[in-house]
Formats: C-alpha cells, structure tokens, sequence
C-alpha cells in the first residue's frame, strides 16, 4: 500500500526551492557537473522499462526490480566518466569523487516534474537516505562538499503506453526530511525541503518502444516492502 506524505504547501512554500525545465534545467545540470547523468537517465529507465515488460505478473517483485535496473544501467553507462557505485551506509550511490556528488534513485509521488506540486518519495525511506540528505548542509552549487542529490524517476504506476519515448525524470537536492513513525520502535521519513528542482519531460526520439504491463492487482512488491533494510 502507498503511502502518503501529510504536507502542508503553506509551510513550505516558503523554502526557496529553484525549479529548472528544459534547456534551462540542462544548463543547469552542466554548470553543477550533472550533464553526463542528465544524458543516460532516460537510456537507463528506457532498459529498466524493457526489462519489466518481460516479466510476468508471477514475478511481485517487478517494480523493486526496475529499481535495481535503473541503478545498474545508470552505473554502466557512467562508469567511464569517472562515476563509480559505491554502498554508503547500506545503500547503493553513483558517486563522482571529482565534483563531491552522491546521487540516489527513488520513485516520487504525483508531483513528478509538476513545478506547483511538492515532489518527495512514494514510500518513506529508512536511515540510510536519513543521514545523507541531513548531510546536505551546503548549497546544492558549493562543489567543496559532498553533497547527495535524488534522482526521481517515473513509478511503475505511470508508464505511458502511448508514448513510451517520454521518459520524465528529475534531479532534486532535499536538504531535509519529514519524518514519521512506523510500528513500535521504527522511524522512516521522506524527503523533504527541496532547494532544486531539474525537471526533463520532453520526448527521446532515439529510445526504442517497449510493451509496458499492465497491472492486475495489488500484490505487486514495492519499495515499501523492502522499507526495514538499511538500503531503502
């Protein structure tokens, strides 16, 4: 089941969150060393996306499995550029030493690439992604730190069947968390305090179609299902 985060726009709205679209959005990226991730995200997703449509619906862990592709593929593709993956704290990074950047991936809620919505994560996150976005005390542009930005890409849940060359995704820096109690002695939390906000959401024209499944149900596992290891 999906969680919700409880937010209240009137609280935060006045965070100064820098919202980027478009040619502005990748000009941004190249001036913070983000150019090479902006350019194998969508390939990344695109082949994640094959993947899942050559699983059946036996398999319940398709979408924790696009995750892990996306991660793989990403990785591939970076690894000649300098990025490496690294486990910090339990969870896998793409990692570039040189610009002092970590990068995770998660899916977001509905305001994926909506300037007006307050994006975070679908499902709350455990201590892993608590410590790094706590850590993110610096300006996302100040390369003398480390600094963790959030790859966002589309849920299961949305992919388009009709034109599968649109590939949204976003790369956000949280320098907060919301965090909320689950069971008795268990605490997760979302992402929260966005002070930049790159937002792609135009066609791939190079991408190869896929098939995307429909699902049939709710047993799908998702992120929340994995939400008591270290890595989620």
């Amino acid at each position: 089941m999906q969680h919700s985060l409880p937010l209240n726009y009137d609280e935060l709205s006045g965070i100064p969150c820098d919202s980027f679209k478009g040619d502005a959005a990748r000009n941004k990226a190249i001036e913070l060393g983000l150019a090479e991730v902006v350019d194998v995200i969508p390939e990344a997703i695109q082949d994640a996306n094959n993947s899942l449509a050559l699983k059946t619906y036996f398999n319940p862990s398709r979408p924790i499995a696009r995750w892990g592709d996306i991660c793989e593929q990403a990785c591939l593709r970076l690894l000649s550029s300098g990025w490496k993956q690294k486990r910090i704290h339990g969870q896998p990074c793409l990692v570039n030493h040189i610009g002092n950047i970590q990068i995770i991936f998660m899916s977001p809620n509905d305001a994926l690439c909506d300037e007006m919505g307050i994006i975070s994560s679908s499902y709350p996150k455990g201590i892993a992604t608590e410590l790094k976005l706590l850590a993110n005390k610096s300006h996302y542009s100040e390369q003398r730190f480390i600094r963790t930005f959030i790859v966002y890409y589309q849920p299961c849940s949305q992919i388009d069947n009709v034109d599968s060359n649109i590939i949204p995704f976003e790369i956000a820096y949280a320098i907060g968390i919301h965090k909320i109690k689950e069971g008795r002695d268990k605490s997760k939390c979302y992402p929260d305090k966005h002070t930049l906000r790159l937002m792609f959401n135009e066609p791939h024209s190079d991408l190869e179609s896929y098939q995307a499944p429909q699902s049939d149900g709710d047993d799908d596992i998702t992120e929340a299902d994995f939400s008591d290891l270290v890595a989620v």
